[in-house]
């Protein structure tokens, strides 16, 4: 078994509930569930030379600017974890990258990502909408570039309660609901007028919270809510028909795999990672369009569908795509 090191940007810190150190935490579990030995690095603590098999570095960018200085330590692979949520367009991506990496005075997101891709031994992505951005519109070799699907923590969930569904009632929605990319207000004007329950919970920024809340004050049947806790946020999940995400793009949706898991119908934006996650088993949908998302929420809310919460624990659970990381790791 290997000794494996995991490195985050240091601000992550003090990030409560960022999905990039959750994804990090994810596969930590399952790495550990394989036998690994994982350790999560800290500039406080300087690992020996030649004593970490694989450093895993996650999000890159100038946040990690200086990562070549891993190279001191030996190890024997370099392995970088691309978060590209961007559906910004190909020709535009690799322009910054390229002018990132040939200008010497200009600093750029995709010129760093390109330059660590390039250092790294491997690079993993979670989606196809990922290799795509890596390969086409950073420029890395394909053969560098590994597509290994996040995995969930199924532990603790109630296998009868997230088959149960004539108890269910409402749509949930959880994100950092203040980025304008989660696109809460169209969400609120899609289901406003029906009448459906909808809580809205998660991180907003105070700037960001009167808008929001105006929009939603004509709803009575429209909640909002700050930060859960972890049990708070499972009995949303369990009493909840249908998880909304119809963000402008999404990396892969963690919090939407969570809620199916649980038993929620899923809408979920077609833009970025989710249809790698979500095609067969929820509704992918045009996040700029009202009236199709109003319309995605009302046919999910009603229907009788199966639930797909073991289709979602079957293909995602920790164990299987941690085994999938393992094998980028020896390859």
């Amino acid at each position: 078994m290997s000794r494996i090191g995991l490195l985050l940007p240091a601000h992550y810190a003090f990030a409560r509930g960022n999905g990039i150190r959750q994804e990090a935490v994810l596969k930590a579990q399952g790495l550990t569930l394989l036998g690994h030995q994982v350790e999560f690095l800290s500039p406080w603590t300087v690992p020996d030379a030649g004593s970490l098999d694989i450093v895993h570095f996650f999000y890159g960018g100038l946040a990690l600017a200086d990562i070549a200085a891993v190279r001191q330590i030996r190890p024997k692979r370099l392995v970088f974890s691309t978060t590209i949520d961007s559906n910004q367009g190909f020709v535009a991506y690799r322009l910054a990258a390229w002018l990132g990496t040939r200008v010497a005075a200009l600093h750029t997101i995709p010129g760093e990502f390109r330059r660590q891709a390039l250092l790294a031994d491997a690079v993993v992505v979670r989606s196809e909408h990922e290799r795509e951005r890596v390969v086409t519109g950073l420029g890395i070799p394909a053969h560098k570039v590994h597509l290994v699907h996040l995995g969930i923590d199924l532990t603790g969930i109630d296998a009868p309660r997230a088959a149960a569904s004539s108890e269910r009632d409402g749509i949930f929605h959880l994100s950092t609901f203040g980025q304008p990319r989660k696109n809460v207000l169209r969400l609120i004007a899609a289901v406003g007028p029906t009448g459906l329950r909808l809580t809205i919970a998660g991180s907003c920024p105070p700037e960001a919270l009167p808008a929001i809340t105006a929009a939603a004050k004509p709803f009575p049947a429209i909640t909002i809510r700050g930060f859960l806790t972890g049990p708070e946020r499972d009995e949303l999940y369990y009493r909840s028909r249908v998880f909304a995400l119809p963000s402008l793009h999404e990396g892969t949706g963690l919090a939407a795999l969570e809620a199916a898991a649980r038993g929620c119908q899923v809408v979920i934006t077609k833009n970025g990672g989710p249809p790698d996650y979500f095609t067969g088993l929820g509704q992918l949908i045009d996040p700029l369009s009202v009236p199709a998302l109003r319309a995605a929420l009302v046919a999910a809310h009603r229907a009788d569908a199966p639930p797909i919460a073991s289709a979602i624990a079957a293909r995602f659970n920790l164990q299987t795509c941690a085994t999938a990381l393992q094998a980028v790791y020896q390859s």
